[in-house]
């Protein structure tokens, strides 16, 4: 760390079994720093303090770097089938100043809001800034689109209803219904 440029410092907690490091830690700006053995609710509080810094800091130089670095890392590991395993059946949601881990078999459906998204489980909702189509070529087969504005589960779909001119009603667990048109009834094939 002592050889990185200060803008260039990323956010770190130290987690050691020596505590005659400390000091140093903490010259190099340092967020924390945990001695072994671990206590859960110290590395909770660690944790907390670290979403903290990011909740409350705006997107700064450090901040894009660390999305780019993410971004890249993606990209390049895309291959990675327990990379793309992970992506198909686990999505991270940064919302309320956390980061969910949220099994897409949770997810019932999701709705477009101009440049933001709607993810409706069975028991909350999440706002969170992507596109239905970002969500579709990163879960494919997971979700399918029934609306220009909707997302849906295949497999919370309780039946399907024809409806005039082309269009449908998709029905899914917890009896919510949604209005399907008929340019994406292409998706639904087998099942209309």
């Amino acid at each position: 760390l002592g050889s990185i440029a200060e803008e260039d410092l990323p956010v770190v907690i130290f987690i050691t079994a020596y505590d005659k490091y400390a000091l140093k830690a903490f010259e190099v700006q340092a967020l924390d720093y945990l001695l072994k053995p671990l206590a859960e609710d110290r590395f909770k509080i660690a944790l907390d303090r670290a979403i903290m810094h990011f909740k409350n800091k705006e997107e700064s130089g450090q901040d894009k770097k660390l999305k780019n670095l993410i971004e890249d890392y993606q990209q390049r590991h895309e291959d990675d089938s327990l990379v793309q395993n992970r992506r198909k059946t686990q999505m991270i949601v940064k919302a309320s100043g956390k980061i969910h881990f949220i099994k897409t078999d949770r997810i019932s459906w999701i709705e477009a809001m101009d440049s933001y998204v709607k993810i409706h489980l069975s028991d909350k909702t999440h706002i969170v800034k992507a596109s239905l189509q970002s969500i579709e070529e990163r879960y494919p087969g997971a979700f399918i689109r029934i609306h220009r504005s909707s997302l849906v589960n295949v497999d919370s779909i309780r039946y399907i209803e024809p409806y005039y001119n082309g269009d449908f009603f998709v029905t899914l667990d917890g009896d919510v219904k949604l209005k399907g048109s008929r340019k994406f009834r292409m998706n639904l094939p087998e099942m209309l």
